[in-house]
């Protein structure tokens, strides 16, 4: 090994962290501080030169990953004629090609290296060769050490052992085990989330009803965000199934991607669940008939069910297209648009404008509500009217009666296979925000039992008082947190479930004047037109085109210019059957 030449008059110290010094760190040790002492006072006091220091805060396999050292390549050979490390394995062992350009730069800018055992001299064959043998190895012990991370994570899973990174929401990681086991805290959060689901509740209603709650986010935010729901709904651990090695990263863009099934580790059963398997089931199969923004259910009768049961719910007055028309380029369902603007006019008064339309997510265009609505219109007038079949339209009308299974119905029988499994039995009467709330308050309940044994622990000498002060100042804070969920869901628990069991029926009063009404309508109306005008509430209206329209596509032809030249559109319409009927077919 070679000498410092009389060329080397400045050097550039290099100081960074290698995987072991990360896990030192864990422990709380000052790894960089301690290489610094070494470099400084043990290996540069050899030499009488001036030096900068350079420290590496990030620690990476490739120079991409290293900005320090990124920085220090241009001033090498220029500004510094040696570089001094720990050893040669802290210039990188990353991919080849890195290893080619750390090489490279050495030898062609004649750069020196020196460590804490030797000193490499760029234009000495022997000492050029040593560094190539260093790099070398160097990757291959690297190579070596992150396959058996590798390989020892997948052994970990396959045993159903938790290594998927971060922890659920509802969750906490048990050290001793390795696994997860439940948050006494937030489970209940988490079964109230799907218990709202199979009632009807949409992605966006859930994460209302939560923020309205007051309950934290899983990121301690006030409001929870859609997309948050619908991910922890399709979570599988929440059924206790651990899912590891589904996705993989590409190296060079960063980009990851779903690796096939067969690769994918599944450990059913490998903790314990937060939902029963019957809920955990019928979850996912709700969720297959969901598109997006708009839940959807497997047959007409259950899409108006849902539709009328969201909007109850939230005490949303249901419009009259409300989730009838889709766009025909994109598929999606049209929502409506509602507002009031003020208009200053030169007298000085003001004057209101209502601003109504029908507007598509996906494809950003909006259409006049109205406009929409006086088509349909025009459809229930050209089609056949006869009594004998709108006897029993009129009674679908009130009491949305049908053959078909309901949505309300299923919730029904799932709710009974539901109350078989531990986590989710309880009685008949009792709703999500029943069930949430009493096990918010047996958990208060034993966290005061758990406060009592501490002073009684005090008083026999086993506890000392700051054990004691220790312990209360962790009770304290999850009984305070428990009480401001408690307190914010005082307010609603009386009323929710009426609000769930009777979503799906309109007001008493309304369904009773609407039914007087209907009962004096054959011979005074000719067409469904007439009809659809004298309904009282709009939900009546609602149901009513439910029930004579299959589908309803929407296609825009003109994009609208201003008040005086509004957009252009078409409706293609598809009529049920039944209504399609003249009065010689019935007969």
């Amino acid at each position: 090994m070679s000498q410092l030449p009389p060329s080397v008059q400045h050097v550039i110290c290099y100081l960074r962290k290698s995987r072991e010094d990360e896990e030192a760190e864990r422990r709380g040790e000052d790894t960089l501080a301690k290489q610094r002492v070494l470099m400084e006072q043990d290996v540069l006091r050899r030499y009488s030169l001036p030096y900068d220091l350079a420290e590496e805060v990030a620690s990476g396999d490739s120079i991409r990953a290293r900005p320090v050292f990124q920085s220090l390549l241009p001033d090498l050979g220029t500004k510094y004629q040696a570089i001094a490390c720990k050893d040669l394995s802290r210039l990188g062992r990353g991919s080849y090609a890195d290893m080619g350009i750390v090489y490279d730069i050495i030898r062609d800018r004649h750069i020196f290296v020196i460590t804490k055992d030797a000193v490499y001299n760029p234009g000495n064959f022997s000492d050029l060769r040593m560094i190539r043998f260093s790099l070398f190895f160097n990757r291959e012990e690297y190579e070596m050490t992150l396959w058996r991370l590798t390989e020892g994570k997948y052994d970990g899973a396959a045993k159903g052992k938790w290594v998927a990174g971060s922890v659920p929401y509802g969750f906490r990681y048990n050290s001793q085990t390795q696994n997860l086991e439940p948050n006494d805290t937030e489970a209940p959060v988490v079964r109230l989330i799907f218990n709202l689901y199979l009632q009807g509740y949409g992605y966006r209603a859930v994460s209302k009803q939560l923020s309205t709650l007051g309950i934290r986010s899983p990121r301690g935010r006030q409001t929870w965000q859609p997309e948050v729901i619908r991910r922890l709904l399709r979570n599988p651990a929440y059924s206790g199934t651990l899912v590891f090695r589904k996705t993989k990263r590409n190296k060079l863009d960063g980009r990851v991607t779903a690796r096939p099934k067969s690769e994918h580790i599944v450990v059913a059963g490998a903790f314990s669940g937060l939902v029963s398997k019957a809920v955990w089931d019928s979850v996912q199969e709700k969720t297959k008939t969901q598109t997006a923004g708009t839940q959807t259910a497997g047959t007409e009768a259950a899409k108006r069910n849902w539709y009328s049961s969201q909007d109850k719910v939230q005490g949303v007055r249901i419009s009259e297209l409300s989730g009838l028309i889709r766009c025909r380029r994109c598929h999606h369902a049209l929502v409506r648009q509602h507002g009031v603007q003020q208009y200053k006019q030169k007298t000085g008064t003001l004057s209101h404008y209502e601003k109504e339309f029908l507007y598509c997510n996906r494809c950003s265009y909006a259409v006049k509500y109205r406009s929409c609505e006086a088509q349909l219109l025009e459809v229930l007038d050209k089609l056949p009217f006869h009594h004998s079949l709108w006897t029993k339209t009129i009674h679908q009308i009130l009491t949305e009666d049908t053959a078909e299974p309901t949505a309300s119905d299923s919730i029904d029988e799932q709710k009974s296979v539901h109350r078989q499994g531990k986590a989710d039995r309880q009685d008949e009467t009792e709703g999500p925000y029943h069930s949430l709330r009493r096990e918010l308050t047996e958990r208060r309940q034993a966290l005061e039992r758990r406060l009592v044994r501490a002073r009684e622990l005090v008083l026999d000498g086993t506890f000392s008082k700051q054990d004691f002060q220790q312990v209360k100042k962790q009770i304290d804070a999850e009984v305070n947190q428990l009480d401001a969920q408690l307190s914010a869901m005082a307010p609603r628990d009386d009323g929710f479930l009426k609000h769930v069991k009777h979503a799906d029926m309109p007001s008493k009063d309304g369904l009773n004047a609407t039914s007087q009404q209907l009962q004096q309508f054959p011979g005074k109306v000719h067409s469904l037109a007439q009809i659809y005008n004298r309904l009282s509430e709009t939900e009546f209206k609602n149901r009513l085109l439910r029930l004579v329209f299959r589908t309803i596509d929407l296609e825009r032809v003109e994009r609208g210019r201003g008040r005086n030249h509004p957009g252009s559109f078409n409706l293609y319409v598809r009529v049920k059957p039944d209504f399609m009927c003249t009065q010689e077919d019935i007969k």
